[in-house]
């Protein structure tokens, strides 16, 4: 797996977000389509940030 999808993946569980599904794109595709996906649609909530996992 990419660097840059490893590091998107974790940050998403970092926030309690998971992927499933993903298998039938490469991790390019799947790294692509969620930063397309995410720029627009992510506001943080105060205080729901967690630091460690």
């Amino acid at each position: 797996m990419s660097t840059e999808l490893r590091t998107l993946l974790d940050h998403l569980a970092s926030l309690s977000v998971v992927v499933e599904f993903g298998d039938h794109l490469s991790d390019r595709e799947l790294y692509t389509w969620l930063s397309e996906q995410l720029g627009a649609h992510i506001a943080l909530i105060p205080d729901t940030i967690r630091t460690s996992m």
